[in-house]
């Protein structure tokens, strides 16, 4: 212990004052040095070593995919530019039957030869130019054996006609249902026609909606009532997968037209006519009435200029559009009943005329029906205490107002006339009858 004291105490005497001043560049060097190691030593917060590594491998990656893509570029431009010689640029599929032989250059005259440039060394040369002859395929004796298709089919329902090598691939995709109606609404009875627009699917059934059901593809259907109808459609594959498209018909009702005509057989030209509306279901009505005149009235009143026979016809029309109509042909025509009565006469003062009488005279001294179309008839006349005073079976004889030749008292008498027409038709008409004499 007093050794090692005694060599401290004899340094510090020998070197006490002395200063040892590093070299100039022992502090770089010393700076660099910790640098280093820093820079091995891993730190978040400072650049090192790891930074350094994954940076350089990012770089390598993405230098590779530079040089990869670049090679394929060129690889697709020298493919695009360049001219095969020994067969087609691409491979192709070719059958047994279409099979293409080598082209053999040296059987080529000098004129089919074009010059084309080498692209991996730029220099030209010359290939003949080759044009590609067409090729004829030959069927094959043997025909192509159709493999049976199992089917989810119900009794009557049609089979989609799918080619047998597009099968597979359209069994692995699941059914898609749709269809186009027209038209999707209307007035009944309301034929409908069904277009099946369905992919992937090998049968189908329709469902109207009233109790109908059709297993065609592309039906025809008639809704014969009014109503709102669902019809929907379920298509199915060959793997039993099925879906339903919906949609809605709506039929509505038809109106019905019907009217009458009052007096059935009018006195024409003159007398008013009147229709009765019958229709049902109806909105609005247009009337024609043969004559060239129209009504759009619910009953019309109309008078005739002329007298004949008119066809009458009535058009009624629903809210929804939808029309019907009731036509009378020749309407108070000859074929037609018509039998009319006056209801007053002034006998001829100058004596009995036997009741023969003009139809075009105006005097009116014959009492005497108006008529048409009559083929059997029969007129009574009574007065007031119901005594006949005259009868006649034929239409051109009327009563003259005498009574066996002597004039008949001026009163109020009553008539009554029964018979049939040439329609067959039978008719009983009655009314009062007033006889006026004039004053001598």
């Amino acid at each position: 212990m007093n050794g090692s004291n005694d060599i401290e105490k004899l340094f510090r005497e020998q070197f006490e004052g002395y200063r040892a001043e590093p070299s100039p560049g022992f502090w770089p060097k010393l700076s660099r040095k910790l640098q280093w190691q820093e820079f091995l030593r891993f730190g978040w917060d400072r650049f090192n070593v790891y930074y350094a590594g994954a940076a350089l491998v990012a770089a390598g990656v993405a230098l590779g995919i530079m040089l990869t893509g670049g090679m394929e570029t060129e690889t697709e431009t020298t493919t695009r530019d360049s001219v095969r010689i020994n067969g087609p640029a691409e491979k192709q599929e070719t059958s047994p039957q279409t099979r293409e032989e080598p082209v053999l250059f040296e059987h080529l005259p000098e004129s089919s030869r074009v010059s084309v440039q080498e692209p991996t060394t730029g220099e030209w040369m010359d290939v003949p130019e080759v044009t590609p002859e067409k090729t004829t395929e030959t069927p094959s004796d043997t025909p192509r054996r159709q493999e049976p298709v199992e089917t989810l089919q119900e009794e009557g329902e049609e089979v989609f006609d799918v080619p047998e090598a597009e099968r597979k691939d359209l069994d692995m995709l699941p059914p898609v249902a749709d269809y186009h109606i027209t038209p999707l609404h209307g007035c009944a009875p309301l034929a409908v026609m069904c277009v099946n627009l369905s992919q992937y699917a090998d049968s189908c059934t329709w469902y109207f909606g009233d109790g109908g059901i059709s297993h065609h593809e592309n039906p025809s259907y008639l809704f014969d009532e009014p109503g709102i109808y669902p019809v929907s459609l379920r298509v199915m594959n060959e793997a039993g997968e099925s879906v339903l498209a919906r949609d809605t018909v709506k039929v509505y009702p038809r109106p019905e037209a019907a009217f009458e005509i009052s007096p059935e057989n009018p006195d024409l030209p003159g007398e008013p006519v009147f229709f009765y509306n019958y229709s049902r279901n109806a909105a609005s009505y247009l009337w024609h009435f043969g004559d060239g005149h129209t009504s759009d009235a619910f009953e019309p009143l109309h008078k005739y200029d002329q007298a004949g026979g008119y066809d009458i016809l009535l058009v009624a029309y629903s809210e929804a559009g939808c029309v019907d109509s009731a036509l009378v042909t020749d309407a108070f025509g000859v074929s037609d009943c018509s039998i009319v009565f006056p209801n007053a006469f002034r006998p001829d003062p100058g004596g009995p005329t036997g009741g023969y009488y003009n139809p075009n005279d105006p005097s009116n001294t014959v009492f005497h029906p108006v008529c048409r179309g009559v083929d059997e008839y029969r007129l009574r006349i009574f007065n007031r205490t119901g005594a006949l005073v005259f009868e006649s079976d034929r239409v051109e004889i009327g009563w003259d107002g005498y009574i066996n030749g002597t004039p008949a008292r001026q009163d109020v008498y009553v008539w009554k006339a029964r018979g049939t027409c040439i329609n067959g038709k039978s008719f009983v008409k009655h009314g009062n009858l007033t006889l006026i004499w004039d004053r001598q």
